[in-house]
């Protein structure tokens, strides 16, 4: 598509986009280890690279989509002595009903990976509008 640009982070000094209009963002595609990924989720890989977690993005748990009951996990960080899960909830997707389904997941991830991961971490939508904003709330909870 003419004007649309790909961000990939890959193993080099991660870019961070300069964008000056809200519009700006709307025209904009994100890559994390080959897979879409949106302004948000791309900013959180980018704040977990800075500070250098190792992670997996967009981790089939449960069977995943084709299992009812199934989920994807946004990032599970290498984290010691236990991964720590990470879900990047967006205001449209994760609000209401929808976010009773995300407390239910964690709920299940705590009572049936207790001793295998740490308890899951929530960023919203506020907490990774920016690399910057990202890496603050990252540097809190890992």
């Amino acid at each position: 598509m003419p004007g649309l640009r790909t961000y990939s982070l890959g193993k080099a000094r991660p870019y961070y986009p300069n964008f000056n209009k809200p519009e700006d963002l709307a025209a904009q595609t994100y890559e994390i280890q080959g897979k879409g990924a949106s302004l948000n989720e791309y900013n959180v890989a980018l704040g977990l690279e800075s500070m250098g977690y190792e992670y997996e993005f967009q981790v089939d748990l449960f069977g995943g989509r084709r299992e009812l009951g199934g989920a994807v996990l946004d990032f599970l960080v290498v984290t010691v002595p236990l991964p720590t899960p990470l879900l990047v909830q967006g205001d449209y997707w994760h609000s209401g009903i929808d976010h009773e389904k995300d407390l239910l997941l964690m709920a299940r991830i705590e009572s049936e990976l207790g001793g295998e991961m740490n308890p899951p971490v929530e960023l919203w939508s506020y907490q990774t509008a920016t690399p910057e904003i990202a890496l603050f709330w990252l540097r809190r909870y890992l």
